[in-house]
């Protein structure tokens, strides 16, 4: 069987030592809690992807953001290349569209929290970040 490429942009949005994450309701990781985001639409490009999916799932408009890090990760089925955005400011307040439960979980937490396996290498970059700040401080 071929190998399907899913292409993925999720935006961190975050607030003095919390990130911004929902849970799953549906699908393989039901239960789990994941940044929101979702898969690219055929002839859109990764940062239309997560200006499109954050203001579907959580009815804000992205208007400063940067792309820093891309993940690539073969499933049994697919490869996934997850772009990760992080969202610097926005417009409007956050409302869960897709009547997703939404948490401010804390940064220093998030390895004890359940979250999508593949999101590991966005914790630690997050952890390694929020320990630098808390240093120069």
């Amino acid at each position: 069987m071929p190998t399907t490429n899913m292409i993925v942009s999720i935006g961190l949005i975050t607030r003095e030592q919390c990130i911004l994450v929902g849970k799953r309701t549906e699908g393989y990781y039901s239960g789990y809690w994941e940044f929101p985001g979702g898969k690219s639409d055929l002839d859109e490009n990764p940062k239309e992807t997560v200006i499109r999916e954050l203001n579907e799932e959580l009815n804000i408009h992205a208007t400063d953001i940067s792309n820093i890090m891309t993940i690539r990760h073969q499933l049994p089925l697919s490869l996934l290349t997850l772009h990760v955005w992080q969202i610097h400011t926005y417009n409007n307040d956050i409302i869960a569209n897709e009547q997703q439960l939404l948490q401010w979980a804390p940064i220093d937490k998030l390895h004890i929290i359940k979250m999508i396996p593949t999101n590991k290498p966005i914790i630690s970059y997050l952890q390694q970040s929020l320990n630098m700040n808390i240093e120069t401080v």
